[in-house]
């Protein structure tokens, strides 16, 4: 699970991820700033009482991550459309994390804009407009190139690594690990400790490279 301060409220005082009328918070020192909660790639997995948001590769619904390195005994299953519409009817919302996963800083423009672009039709003709608003980049790899195409292709926000800049575009995501066991998860904690979570979850996102790196040496 992902933790983001990238959210609002909605009209009723819940909690929501995407709400695109309202500018997300940033994240600072009130306890009680609202925080979104989100998953990526859509693979199966439990609900824990609460709902969130998922960020769905949209060329392998229904299908396994044979997009990844095995790190598993098997291919993880990726949600069905039938899955996510259950969930859906939940209160879960769902949103783009490309359509096949790849490294979007290393592709050209045109591939760029066709993993966006792809990932936000799929979205909004099965779910409707309210889930073709938001990307979250895959392996939180953007730039100024990638951020630019997004907003031209639809997107009103973008979710990268815990490094984000502010922009609605760039927006942080801070993981929340099976050991965030305190009241604070240590990537929100404005501590040392804090600081130390955040550079270990940027370094593990840049060592995710070799899953680019493999699947650019099996020509995909």
């Amino acid at each position: 699970m992902l933790c983001s301060p990238g959210c609002g409220r909605t009209d009723d005082g819940t909690r929501s991820l995407l709400s695109p009328h309202r500018r997300p918070a940033r994240a600072g020192g009130d306890s009680d700033r609202p925080l979104g909660f989100c998953a990526t790639d859509g693979l199966f997995g439990s609900c824990f009482g609460f709902t969130a948001t998922t960020f769905l590769i949209t060329d392998y619904v229904g299908k396994t991550n044979d997009w990844d390195v095995p790190y598993t005994w098997n291919r993880l299953e990726h949600l069905t459309w039938q899955q996510i519409e259950h969930w859906r009817s939940r209160g879960f919302q769902f949103a783009s994390h490309g359509a096949t996963h790849r490294r979007l800083t290393w592709l050209t423009d045109p591939d760029v804009a066709d993993e966006l672009g792809r990932s936000r039709e799929q979205l909004r003709s099965r779910l409707g407009p309210d889930a073709a608003c938001a990307i979250a980049y895959p392996f939180g790899a953007v730039n100024q190139r990638v951020l630019e195409c997004a907003r031209a292709v639809g997107y009103e926000l973008g979710f990268a690594g815990v490094r984000g800049n502010g922009d609605r575009l760039q927006l942080s995501r801070v993981p929340v690990y099976t050991w965030d066991v305190s009241n604070v998860p240590i990537g929100l904690r404005q501590d040392v400790v804090g600081r130390i979570g955040r550079n270990v979850a940027h370094v593990a996102n840049r060592c995710a490279v070799g899953t680019s790196v493999l699947r650019g040496l099996r020509g995909r």
